[in-house]
């Protein structure tokens, strides 16, 4: 009531809109039951089609990470970065005798591997919506990543993409916390994500996107506020601009992010000649050709269609609707989180 009835400030009147939101995430009993549900969901007929696999990299997944396991030299190749392939190989080094039973096996664990990624999902989903908004707000994005047709389609197969979905949205979770001002912690488990994020699949560099965002955002209501308190003159704050110490938790982001990517893919670094190679022969030559020569129209028209009928379109254009309120309230946070889609929009063009 007192801040009801308490005069406006004209330098609050113009600052931004995001205000500092409570960025602790607990575990609940109904976070837990979701979790139960989106991971029994992914294990529904888990071995379909078996023996007889339908999804073309499904084999090269099982077949390199056995390949691996057994000390072959040069078994990867890099149409996909290996990390989805190195959990294989501990996996499969785990469980022992059981990768001996039949090939069938080997795919089954490999699908429960994506199976269980695709259901840790909804909890770096549910964080991102609880400090976004509220607790509400986590548990309805979380039922709707744990059911969403697409993420539980790919959970079903023996790729890494249930994977690169769970490492780029931990890191989202991490740069949502520095746009909710974060500290330097924040910082590095955002570089940490975007490294293992681009060591799952090549496109979910484009989350780099959203920590540029978010470092911008901070910096920004930074200059703001020293503006509103009078303490910087336009020259001295252009100066500090471009300072590379006012960029410092930026840089160690980044750093830490290259750090983690090259420990996750080493190849990156020991054979950077075979990646790039593979990487325009598997994936920049078929992309001329539309989505790797399945839709003549491009792969643009080819990703909104699978939105329309994955998510469907009234959700699409709430959340449309719901990035346009945002930019004009300056809602950083939310910004943050729907630049992602974005970016991975252009890049996966």
């Amino acid at each position: 009531m007192i801040r009801s009835i308490a005069p406006v400030d004209e330098h609050a009147r113009s600052a931004p809109a995001t205000e500092p939101r409570d960025r602790s995430v607990t575990v609940t009993p109904w976070l837990v039951v979701l979790f139960a549900a989106a991971l029994a969901l992914r294990l529904v007929g888990i071995t379909y089609g078996l023996p007889t696999v339908f999804h073309p990299d499904e084999p090269t997944s099982i077949n390199e990470a056995t390949a691996l396991l057994h000390g072959g030299q040069d078994a990867l190749t890099f149409a996909n970065p290996p990390l989805y392939k190195y959990m294989l190989v501990a996996v499969f080094a785990v469980l022992g005798p059981v990768t001996q039973l039949d090939r069938s096996s080997l795919f089954v664990i490999a699908r429960a591997v994506s199976a269980l990624f695709g259901a840790l999902t909804i909890l770096p989903t549910y964080a991102i919506g609880r400090m976004v908004r509220d607790r509400q707000t986590g548990l309805v994005a979380a039922v709707l990543a744990s059911a969403t047709l697409l993420q539980v389609r790919e959970s079903h197969f023996g790729v890494n993409d249930a994977l690169a979905t769970f490492c780029s949205t931990l890191a989202l979770a991490a740069i949502v916390r520095i746009a909710c001002r974060g500290s330097r912690r924040d910082y590095v488990l955002a570089g940490a994500g975007v490294g293992l994020a681009f060591a799952a699949k090549y496109q979910c560099a484009a989350v780099l996107i959203p920590l540029l965002l978010a470092h911008a955002s901070n910096h920004w209501r930074a200059r703001t506020a020293a503006r509103h308190d009078g303490t910087s003159a336009p020259g001295l704050r252009w100066r500090r601009t471009l300072r590379w110490d006012a960029h410092q938790d930026l840089l160690i982001a980044l750093g830490v992010a290259g750090l983690t990517a090259v420990v996750a893919f080493p190849p990156l670094v020991t054979e950077s000649r075979r990646v790039v190679a593979d990487v325009y022969v598997f994936l920049m030559l078929p992309s001329r050709l539309g989505f790797e020569g399945l839709d003549p129209s491009g792969a643009y028209p080819f990703y909104v269609n699978s939105l329309g009928w994955d998510v469907g379109w009234p959700i699409l254009l709430l959340a449309a609707i719901a990035s346009a309120f945002a930019v004009a309230r300056r809602d950083w946070a939310v910004l943050v989180v729907a630049s992602l889609p974005v970016a991975l929009y252009v890049v996966m063009g």
